[in-house]
């Protein structure tokens, strides 16, 4: 078994995911309607490589899962406003 990819696959996964609960949460349409693609594909992928695992897969995807929900808490306070203010855009207007 290969563990990068179970680990990224993991990694997008829960970053998505908590990406999407803040653009729903927050109203942000065209976040939302970007981020569901993403989430799909990853999780396609995410299945792919963990269907047939053990427990080291296990604790690969839960690494790989707890750094993406932290990353996605960070880019969503960070990043995400300034790319908004640069563009002087706000998807739920």
């Amino acid at each position: 078994m290969t563990f990068l990819p179970l680990a990224f696959a993991s990694f997008f996964v829960v970053f998505l995911l908590g990406l999407q609960s803040k653009n729903v949460n927050q109203g942000r349409y065209v976040w939302a309607v970007l981020t569901s693609f993403g989430i799909s594909v990853s999780n396609f992928t995410f299945v792919r490589y963990a269907a047939t695992g053990d427990m080291v897969t296990f604790w690969v995807s839960a690494f790989g899962g707890s750094v993406g929900i932290a990353a996605s808490i960070w880019l969503h306070q960070n990043i995400i406003p300034k790319i908004e203010r640069i563009f002087k855009w706000r998807s739920n207007h």
